[in-house]
């Protein structure tokens, strides 16, 4: 589990293509604050945290990699609200496991023989 946040810092204009007369990302990167261990990005493509209209993501190294995704340019600032929205879910998610391990673990540390 990891022990930060994670979030998006940036998006990769010159790595993302754009297809202009589908309105389609054909890739579209964004740049995150760490890369995410194995079981936050499972987290966030199969907990219902994952964008309804995402049907391909791919976390490499600290990337988030959408590939053939449909958003009109005129509405990527809205999409990258509501995905940071989204990764604040799945990290306070991760907080509430982490706080639910301490306590096990705390009570468990103090049984007293």
């Amino acid at each position: 589990m990891t022990n930060d946040k994670i979030v998006i810092t940036g998006f990769d204009k010159n790595k993302s293509v754009y297809d202009k007369e589908n309105e389609t990302f054909k890739l579209m990167i964004f740049t995150l604050s760490e890369t995410p261990t194995e079981e936050w990005a499972e987290t966030y493509r199969t907990n219902g945290y994952m964008s309804y209209n995402v049907t391909n993501c791919q976390f490499k190294n600290k990337e988030l990699h959408l590939l053939d995704f449909y958003c009109p340019i005129n509405e990527l600032q809205s999409f990258v609200d509501d995905l940071k929205g989204r990764f604040e879910k799945v990290n306070m998610k991760f907080e509430e496991i982490k706080n639910e391990d301490q306590s096990y673990h705390s009570i468990i540390d103090n049984l007293k023989f």
